[in-house]
């Protein structure tokens, strides 16, 4: 059990475990090692360092085998190793891990399956919580081996993913059945030297007491220490009224926000001033590169041959294609086969894996990051803008208190304070932010989030219905998409027919002068708008806004689709790629009509 403070070096010592285990221990990284991340970034990160050492150390390119996970990523790959007919596309991330779970306990092949793992490495273990928890228990107990757990009990964020009928441990609940079911095998090691803040004794400091508060102080307390904390540093205004100093207007700045309507708020004021930014995805958000797409979906054959993959990615300009020979080890990397790739395990390892995740940079790196505090874990940024709600309900002292905590340990030079003030009428509901306003005595909604999971139906980029059977308009909006779609082009819905008794939109971007339609808005988001008016009206809605705007490109990306789908023409049914877009902001609705 690796113990270590913020900016202790944590993910050093992960790849060196890592590196030892192949070198010294002679472990087999392809089918011996596992490493079990919490989130896509951090996966990345350690896929990242272990290619670093492959071609700066002089390791050999075994050690690029080694499996690294996020928990869903697991949970489907596990089921589909097991089950290659096992349906999985309708579930969603904690369905899978609940499945995953069962498979283990009921299936002896599953079993088995898992003592081919020696060694087992799991990343950020004090947010393991509810069905997490859960099945990394299970996969302890069944391993072949040892185990290394990482992580800080001062940075617990996460007990809020347990659902009230969630089942599972807390984080705290997890840490201690590790002790009793391993009882003196267990060894606690401590990192405690803070690499991150070098000599900066105002951080330091700030780092080792808000730690030594948590761990050894009552809740309040501990919350109390790190508001004073808080309260202390510089204030650059409130969320009403955000000016951003030139010299923190760099991707060296981070903006950690407590919760997404914050970061939704921030974002608009950002766009309105033109200051550059970019906000970073949930934790198991798995959008494929655009490049992807832009290769394989006119791909004709079934097999792909390195040779012709290297031919093809010498075509496309732009600096959206990664390295050609970088791209295809992953490629093979992730798939485990050499020379030639068949085009239904690309399929599968797209849908299952975070493939590709050092030749694909995050866009928009040179503007200002936005973030939750819960997706700034594991990163470290030079200069730090925090953003906290001003009052906190004392049952939340402690999981507060860490946020606090972990927000505050994020920087290398300086950190700074923002208030909430200016998020009136911004509320959640179920997993999506929305505005209201009252007028007359009555609530009526006003703007609401796009860019949940789901929100654009991913055969409608290259739709035969909604572009009237024209394949030449289906190549132009895959071609347009490419070439003139970026992260921040601002984009907006405009109503476009009933499906199944809930509005569908056409998702439009401008180009010029030319107000172009890349895309459909899914039945999952018609439902779940038409849900948010009944609930803000108290009443079944008659109408619905002809035109949701005040949104932006967030990404465009490779959808993987069905290939059973005869919506879509046969010639981008050879693998099921195709260009995709997905939206962000919190929109405006305007112009409500009946739905006819």
């Amino acid at each position: 059990m690796v113990k270590a403070g913020p900016g202790t070096g944590k993910t050093f010592s992960l790849i060196e475990r890592i590196k030892y285990l192949v070198k010294k221990e002679q472990l087999e990284p392809a089918t011996e090692i596992l490493v079990l991340s919490f989130s896509v970034a951090a996966a990345r990160e350690i896929k990242t360092r272990l290619q670093a050492a492959v071609e700066e150390q002089g390791y050999d390119d075994e050690l690029l085998y080694v499996t690294i996970r996020t928990f869903d990523s697991f949970a489907s790959s596990f089921m589909y190793a097991l089950d290659p007919d096992i349906e999985l596309e309708g579930c969603d991330y904690e369905q899978r891990i609940v499945l995953a779970t069962e498979f283990i306990s009921s299936r002896e092949d599953a079993r088995h399956r898992l003592k081919r793992y020696q060694h087992i490495m799991v990343d950020e273990v004090q947010d393991l919580v509810g069905s997490r928890a859960l099945l990394t228990l299970a996969v302890l107990d069944n391993g072949g081996g040892g185990f290394t757990l990482f992580g800080d009990p001062a940075q617990a964020v996460y007990n809020f993913l347990m659902g009230e009928e969630e089942c599972g441990p807390t984080s705290d609940e997890f840490l201690d059945q590790i002790y009793c079911r391993y009882g003196g095998r267990v060894t606690d090691f401590f990192l405690a030297d803070n690499f991150r803040v070098g000599e900066n004794t105002k951080l330091k400091n700030v780092a080792d007491a808000g730690r030594k508060y948590l761990i050894e102080c009552p809740p309040k307390e501990a919350y109390n220490f790190l508001r004073r904390t808080f309260a202390d540093l510089t204030s650059l205004g409130n969320l009403n009224d955000v000016v951003v100093p030139g010299h923190l207007r760099s991707g060296n700045t981070a903006f950690l926000c407590r919760t997404n309507g914050q970061i939704l708020r921030l974002a608009r004021h950002f766009i309105n001033q033109g200051v550059e930014f970019s906000i970073r995805r949930p934790l198991e958000e798995r959008n494929i590169p655009a490049w992807i797409g832009h290769i394989f979906s006119g791909w004709e054959s079934q097999n792909i041959r390195k040779n012709d993959f290297l031919m093809a990615m010498a075509t496309p300009a732009g600096s959206n294609i990664p390295d050609p020979q970088k791209a295809w080890q992953e490629l093979e990397t992730a798939a485990r086969i050499k020379s030639s790739i068949r085009v239904p395990k690309l399929r599968s390892v797209l849908l299952e894996d975070n493939v590709f995740a050092t030749t694909t940079v995050e866009n928009q790196d040179d503007g200002v990051i936005i973030s939750t505090v819960h997706r700034s874990k594991g990163r470290e940024f030079q200069d730090v803008v925090l953003v906290i709600p001003e009052e906190t309900d004392p049952d939340q002292f402690l999981d507060e208190g860490r946020v606090m905590f972990v927000g505050l340990t994020r920087a290398r030079r300086s950190l700074y304070r923002m208030s909430e003030k200016g998020v009136a009428g911004i509320k959640k509901s179920g997993d999506r932010w929305l505005r209201t306003l009252s007028s007359n005595g009555r609530r009526r909604l006003s703007g609401i989030e796009l860019g949940c999971r789901g929100d654009i139906e991913i055969h409608s980029p290259v739709s035969l219905t909604m572009f009237d059977n024209d394949i030449e308009e289906i190549a132009e909006n895959q071609a347009f998409l490419w070439e003139s779609i970026r992260h921040g082009s601002m984009a907006w819905l405009e109503l476009y027919q009933k499906s199944n008794g809930v509005p569908i939109y056409y998702v439009k971007i401008c180009d010029g002068g030319d107000k172009l339609a890349v895309a459909l808005t899914s039945e999952r988001f018609g439902y779940s708008l038409k849900n948010i008016i009944s609930e803000v009206q108290e009443a079944r809605p008659s109408r619905y806004p002809a035109v949701i705007d005040n949104l932006w490109v967030r990404d465009v990306v490779t959808e993987v689709g069905n290939l059973g789908n005869e919506d879509v023409p046969r010639e981008y049914r050879t693998t099921g790629l195709w260009l995709g877009v997905r939206l962000q902001g919190l929109g405006i609705c305007r112009d409500w009509r009946k739905l006819t």
